[in-house]
Formats: structure tokens, sequence, C-alpha cells
């Protein structure tokens, strides 16, 4: 409240000012899950940092939507190591020991320690502060678990860069409790973190590396400050098959979001493979990270890039030919139907602009659809026709053209930082049982009696898929409608 006043007058000033800057996470317990909220046993929390603005958490309970509570707030006091708040918290339950002292749910927020503002320099920096992941209470705000360099329950030495990221939490075998945690920092590593539940504190979570792939690997970038690569944004974990093995696709992006035109950093796109999805470990003292000498680099290769089984993913070099030109990933993936979508930012170099201090520089958006086993360009992109071995028209494979880097991409109108990827899946009247372009059997669209389950749904009675990139829309997904999927754990490893 203090920096109201000067945010409103908006002085002249060296350094910008930042209030709350940090995303939202709500949690909703809906007990009868009727969409309408009990007051009596229902509970709505919302949970949030501050972003640039701060080194706090801060929880509400908006149960009573006219009657907001503050149910705590976390500093550097409650949370020693945390740097600036910028890790949006992962709602997720686990219990500590037997759970005494925890809410009746056993819910709780995991996040990274945040952001360092050194990182706004460049070349690989190492950090003292926010390189820590903490679990607190989500009711009561007490600090359950962390991990850190030293004097945490899971102390790891080579956790020497912050966490700014949100953590992405998985509950692998559906029983409610969250079993596994990726995480990336700013020394381009990607973690990986077991979880068991009903542990002791010191004894409730294993993990380790899981990917090197930035300027904190010294054996292969050690001073190489074009290798200073960062990660802003989560993982985007995906279970895939390639023939009879299953893994976790890992995929993430790296790119430096303190200086969105800074061309110097060769930045990657990259799609990890985790052999070992419902395995828990407990010791990863052992355990070989994956680095870019493991990984096929698919980079020229659009018509058949081949993964040997050796490798374990692949990676896009972001580039043009052989010219580095600042291409960057700001924002997270997502995996939908076997393809990675992304998007990216370009700075762009205009004379007259960079002359005339009444003008920025702009910048210019792509947005990336490329398979997930291979990195190949998806046929939303290129079309199906148009896929190597598919043929022309009249079948002849020898007519198609060779695919290039360039396909994997296009170009968005938008503005400044494209935002994620998102993808919505809009429901059916109840009403009409669709939206009423059908016939009377229930074929097409939906009519008097179709689209109210799922044989029609697959017929065409539920509305298509919509991809948004912020207002901008992604291509044509050819009207695939949402189905029904369904996973099993069979022989997992």
């Amino acid at each position: 409240m203090h920096r109201l006043s000067a945010l409103r007058t908006n002085n002249l000033i060296a350094e910008k000012q930042y209030g709350l800057d940090g995303n939202l996470r709500v949690y909703v317990k809906d007990v009868n899950a009727d969409g309408v909220i009990d007051e009596d046993e229902d509970k709505v929390y919302v949970f949030f940092g501050m972003g640039r603005g701060g080194s706090n958490y801060y929880a509400l309970d908006i149960t009573e939507k006219d009657s907001p509570k503050m149910l705590w707030s976390l500093g550097p006091t409650e949370l020693p190591g945390i740097a600036q708040t910028w890790s949006t918290p992962s709602v997720a339950r686990v219990k500590v020991g037997d759970g005494t002292g925890q809410n009746a749910d056993h819910l709780v927020l995991i996040f990274g320690g945040g952001y360092n503002p050194a990182q706004d320099n460049a070349g690989y920096i190492v950090d003292n502060i926010g390189n820590r992941i903490f679990m607190v209470d989500a009711v009561d705000g007490d600090l359950l678990w962390s991990a850190g360099p030293s004097g945490t329950n899971l102390n790891l030495a080579a956790m020497t860069n912050s966490f700014a990221a949100e953590i992405l939490v998985l509950d692998l075998n559906n029983d409610g409790y969250d079993d596994r945690m990726y995480a990336a920092d700013m020394g381009g590593r990607v973690w990986r973190f077991d979880v068991f539940s009903g542990s002791s504190a010191n004894d409730l979570v294993k993990g380790g590396v899981f990917a090197n792939l930035g300027a904190a690997n010294g054996a292969d970038h050690a001073g190489q400050a074009q290798h200073a690569r960062r990660f802003y944004n989560p993982p985007d974990v995906a279970l895939l098959r390639a023939g009879n093995t299953r893994f976790f696709n890992v995929a993430i992006g790296s790119g430096w979001r303190g200086h969105p035109l800074d061309e110097n950093i060769r930045d990657r796109f990259y799609s990890l493979r985790d052999m070992q999805p419902f395995t828990k470990l407990t010791d990863y003292s052992s355990y070989t990270a994956i680095t870019e000498s493991n990984l096929a680099n698919v980079t020229d290769e659009a018509n058949n890039p081949v993964i040997e089984p050796d490798q374990r993913g692949w990676l896009i070099e972001l580039r043009e030919s052989s010219n580095w030109i600042g291409e960057k990933v700001l924002s997270e993936s997502r995996t939908f139907n076997g393809d990675i979508f992304f998007t990216t930012f370009l700075p762009t170099n205009d004379a007259e602009l960079d002359e005339n201090a009444c003008f920025s520089r702009r910048g210019a958006n792509r947005l990336y659809i490329v398979k997930a086993l291979d990195g190949r360009p998806s046929d939303v992109l290129v079309g199906e026709d148009e896929l190597p071995g598919e043929g022309d028209e009249e079948g002849d494979p020898d007519e198609t053209p060779p695919l290039s880097a360039r396909d994997r991409s296009i170009d968005l109108p938008q503005g400044g930082i494209a935002p994620e990827v998102v993808f919505f899946f809009p429901g059916l009247n109840p009403d009409d049982g669709g939206n009423g372009n059908g016939d009377d059997e229930g074929n097409g669209d939906g009519g008097d009696n179709g689209g109210n389950g799922p044989a029609e749904c697959l017929d065409g009675g539920c509305p298509p898929v919509i991809c948004k990139i912020g207002l901008a829309d992604c291509p044509d997904l050819h009207n695939l409608p949402p189905r029904k999927t369904f996973w099993r754990e069979k022989d997992a490893d």
C-alpha cells in the first residue's frame, strides 16, 4: 500500500516501481461438486507472490467473497534464502510424517526460491538467494520442507542457481497424493524429485539434476557466456510412447526474460526423456544427468530426424541457418495430440527506431508446432499431404517438396512478447444435446437427440478444440473434437 502514491504520481525515477507482480493461484474445494460454494463446508483460497515487487507470499480466504480474510504472509524470516517471489505456487497434497499439525486435507504449496535480481546481469551467475525449493502448509503457512545447498531437509550442493519458475507437481498413481516434481533453474538445469508421502521431513523427498544444459555445466560450457541459458518457465511433461517404450517427455525452452532484446545467448528448445516415468528413486547420487551430448540435434533435419535408442531426446537450436538472431523462448510449452506448441520472441533490428529515443525497438513472435517424438514440423502447420513420404495428390512421393527448419513455425501478428498457448474445450449444451446443426437421429453437429454421449460426440457432436495465443488464434487443428481418454498403468517400470 505504501507504494500506491508513487505509482499514481509516476515521477521519473532511476528504477521502476513494482507492486504485486506475481501470478495468482486459486484453489477451490467444492465438496459436492455442484459448482456452488457452500460457506459451511467449501473453501476458496488465493495464493500469490510479488514478482519483482518483493519477497513475500500471501494467502487469502475468499470463501465469503464479501468478507475476504488474510490467511498468512511469509517472507525472508519464515523462508530463509527466498528471493523475489516469481514462482507461482503449485497446490498439492503431501502428508509429512503422520500428518499431525497439517490441515485436514494435507494441502500444501510448493514453490521455487524465486528470482535473484543479479540474474539481470550478463553471463553465468551463481546465486546465493533463490536457490531453494519450499513446501508450506496451504492453510496456516507453516514451513514443512525445503531443499537447498545447505541447512535444509534435502541438501544438494549443486543447487547454485535460483528457481524463478513454477514447480511442476504430479500424482503418478492417482491416489490423491503427489509423487513427483520437476523444476528448472537459472543455470540451465532441470531437476527431478520423488516425494514419499508419510515420511518424515528429512526423508520426504529425494532428487537431483535431471538435465544440465547451460553454463552451469562447467564440463561443457565453462565460462562461455553464449551458453548462459536460463529457464524462466516450468517444464511441460507428457507421457509418450516410442515403439514399446514409455517415457515422460519433458519439454522446455530457454530464454533470458530479463533482457528479451539480447542477441548473444544461443538459446534452444529441448525435448528430454525421463525413461523411468513411474519409478520413484531413493538415491540420486549415481543418477546420470542429461547433457546436450546425449541429445539428437534436429535443428537442420526437418524431414526425417532420427533419435537413436541411446539418445535421451532432441534439441532445436533457435537460429536461422548459421545465424544466431536472439530468438528465445519466454513462455511455457504445451503438448497436445502428439505435438508440442511453443512461442518464441525475436528482437528486430530497425535502424530508424534504434536512432530515435522516442520509440522502442519492436520484436517479433513465432508459434512453433512440432512432433513431440522427433521435432519434425507438425501436419497442423504443413498439412498431412506435405509430410515426407505422403506424396502429392497422385501419390508420387518423389513430388513431395522437402521440408525446412522454417516449416516448424509461423509468424504471429501480435507485438510485445507472446504468451503461452492455451487450449479450450467447449462443452455441449445439455438442453439440446449439441449446437443444433445435426439431424434428428443425432448425426452431424447435434440435433434433438445428438451429442449427449461419447459416440455422438466423436461423430462430430462436440465443438472443435479452440487454441489461442493471447487474443490470436492458432492454426486450424483440423476440427479435432474432444474425446474421452483413459489412462492406465500396466507393467510400469
